[in-house]
């Protein structure tokens, strides 16, 4: 009787409960998913749309916390938090910038929290998937993907006795069912998992200025966008303008794209990786197609085998010949594989670039070099020296040397009586030389790298700030732009928020160790004024500095190999790269057959270090954390490397005042104004 009275308590129990939740529906419902839903690198940042709801006939405030579902480093990793506050019924959506890693690509949850902590809903994000070629696509309905995804291209970086087989991965981005228009992300780094956009002339007309600002600036930092023009008017949309100096001009198409073409291609045993065969692919327009080629003419505007296209910053934008988005377009071969290999190119020239915005998060043995660089302790090394040689005074002094004296005195224990004094002024002394050698206040320091295109205005940056206090202290820190995002550099040991409201983002929940430095990565966008001009004069190439500060320790690098270094260039003024110091060839190869050109920072380190202590030791800081295929220097175009006298400018940087700024400086290519 007892089992069965328990049996049927439990029963009722159990109705009760589902009652109850059937009864009180949940406070909140939220929703969660990825704008870009692949990803195209190992580590970086993506970006997800979050929606919520507000069920409740009252008002509700809390916040959503986007976090790492079952994962054992949960707890080390970031966590994104969206404060809300709403009105009975009322909706609201916010884009949510996320880091992940390699082993964080699963599932993530999307949890509503109220002030007090409470749970208010639950839900889960589904996990990206990985592709080394990412195309996405601006067009409802969207044709790319179906006719482009999993086709395979051969990649012109890998080492001339192998080729790198990859596959292309093709999406479409999300659609706003209330509006009908494309949900984009506004954070530039929300586009580092893609290779290529892909997108209408009427889609970029569109665009509000948010996201049309997030994609001209992943252009700005290395990225590619390919458009193709239907109508007049968007041969006047504002990121073409920006990009192409002025509106193009529609024109007779290259008689070149309607003769046969030849693509390098790979086996057709669908097998990817490394691999030392590929095959010719001869293939030539269909009639149709070519009878709708156009072309365009703009100040910047050069032929490609795609059409035509123009360098805006790192980046490049493609005005297309052909309409991918057209019917039966992507029915010929020879347009499915020319964007292919559009998309190949993008792929190969995202070597070009040192530090892409938004990925490429190094581990810690990679990233020790830029925290010794911005370690105080590396400064104070020497009160270490003094230290030992005191103790060892100390040790001589108040021992053999103060009894011996004692005894030639005759008083051979009033040495013991001297003792303490001795101690005492050892243990001032060393005492004095850390207080001397750390200090007693917190400090900031600041090592970026910004990289530009010759004469551009505005360029990606990757900002390293390292915190140093004597004690433990939690920081708040904030990036320098809305768009800018951040996070701890190399291994984070401890768990911290990047919160996301409307003054925008800021990083919470980051403790300083005592006497260690914190470091933290913030990849945004910096405005250079007038920029630096590099202009073809001949056989030589004039430089100018339009940045309104000096340049410190140039160094140009010319497509044939040899580098001129000059110890400083004036704001306003120029130079002919060739009447600089010479300092040979630059960039070598790491292993035969390599396409890399490194930095190669002891091949000028320490001509540098003479005009500009601690520059040189700057640059050899960064070599570490660059990509291994990276393509520093050019064979094609110059590329120039400086640092900006004063960096950045400021003074202090959450709280702590800032005692070492340094800004580095590359340039990639020619252009800008005499």
């Amino acid at each position: 009787m007892r089992r069965r009275l328990a049996a049927a308590l439990a029963v009722c129990a159990s109705v009760a409960v589902a009652a109850r939740a059937h009864a009180d529906p949940p406070e909140v419902v939220i929703d969660g998913s990825a704008l870009i839903a692949n990803v195209s690198e190992p580590s970086g940042w993506r970006s997800l749309l979050v929606r919520i709801e507000n069920k409740k006939p009252t008002p509700i405030e809390g916040h959503i916390d986007v976090e790492l579902a079952n994962n054992y480093r949960s707890r080390e990793l970031l966590t994104t938090r969206i404060p809300f506050s709403l009105a009975p019924g009322a909706r609201a959506s916010v884009e949510a910038p996320t880091r992940f890693e390699p082993d964080t690509l699963g599932e993530l949850d999307l949890v509503a929290r109220a002030e007090d902590g409470r749970e208010l809903g639950r839900t889960k994000v589904a996990e990206a998937t990985r592709s080394e070629v990412l195309i996405l696509e601006l067009a409802n309905p969207g044709r790319i993907a179906s006719a482009l995804r999993g086709a395979l291209i051969a990649s012109r970086r890998s080492p001339a006795f192998s080729s790198l087989v990859v596959a292309i991965g093709a999406i479409s981005a999300p659609i706003d069912p209330t509006t009908g228009d494309f949900r984009l992300p506004t954070y530039p780094a929300g586009y580092s998992g893609a290779t290529l956009v892909v997108a209408p002339g009427r889609t970029l007309s569109r665009l509000a200025e948010p996201e049309r600002a997030a994609l001209a600036n992943w252009v700005v930092s290395g990225g590619a966008l390919a458009v193709a023009i239907a109508r007049p008017e968007d041969l006047r949309a504002p990121l073409l303008l920006a990009a192409l100096g002025e509106a193009p001009v529609e024109t007779k198409p290259p008689e070149a794209l309607r003769g046969p073409a030849s693509f390098w291609v790979p086996p057709d045993d669908g097998s990817t990786g490394a691999g030392p065969r590929l095959k010719r692919l001869d293939l030539a327009p269909s009639r149709a197609l070519s009878a709708t080629f156009r072309g365009y003419r703009a100040q910047n505007l050069r032929e490609t085998p795609w059409g035509s296209a123009a360098s805006y910053g790192l980046g490049e934008v493609h005005l297309l010949a052909f309409d991918p988005e057209a019917a039966d377009a992507l029915s010929d071969p020879w347009a499915r594989q020319t964007l292919a290999d559009l998309a190949r190119h993008a792929f190969d020239r995202r070597s070009q670039v040192a530090l892409r915005h938004g990925v490429g998060f190094s581990g810690s043995p990679q990233i020790d070099g830029v925290r010794r660089n911005l370690d105080p302790n590396q400064a104070s090394r020497w009160t270490i020296v003094v230290s030992a040689l005191a103790l060892l005074a100390y040790a001589a002094l108040a021992g053999p040397l103060s009894f011996y004296l004692a005894q030639k005195r005759g008083r051979p224990l009033s040495a013991l009586l001297r003792l303490p004094l001795w101690s005492a002024g050892t243990f001032t002394l060393i005492v004095g030389l850390g207080v001397f050698g750390k200090g007693l206040s917190g400090k900031s320091r600041k090592l970026s790298l910004v990289e530009a295109g010759a004469g551009m205005t505005r360029a990606s940056s990757v900002h390293f700030r390292g915190f140093y206090a004597a004690s433990s202290q939690e920081l708040l820190v904030r990036p320098a732009r809305r768009e800018n995002v951040l996070d701890l550099a190399g291994d984070g040991d401890t768990g911290r928020s990047l919160v996301i409201d409307r003054d925008g983002p800021r990083l919470t929940g980051v403790r300083t160790r005592p006497w260690q430095t914190l470091l933290v990565r913030e990849d945004g966008f910096v405005d250079l004024a007038g920029g630096v001009s590099v202009l073809a004069d001949g056989a030589d190439y004039v430089v100018k500095n339009r940045l309104g500060r000096a340049l410190l320790g140039v160094v140009v690098r010319l497509p044939d190999g040899e580098a001129h270094y000059f110890p400083k260039l004036a704001d306003g003024a120029s130079l002919r790269v060739k009447s600089g110091k010479r300092l040979g060839s630059l960039g070598g190869f790491p292993y035969p057959g390599s396409k890399s050109l490194p930095l190669d920072a002891r091949g000028f380190s320490g001509t540098l270090d003479a005009d500009t202590p601690g520059l040189g030791r700057a640059w050899t800081a960064l070599e570490p954390i660059l990509p291994n295929d990276v393509e520093f220097w050019s064979n094609d175009v110059p590329v120039l490397i400086a640092a900006i006298d004063g960096g950045e400018g400021k003074l202090s940087d959450s709280g702590l005042k800032t005692d070492y700024d340094r800004m580095l400086l590359r340039v990639v290519g020619t252009g800008g104004v005499p």
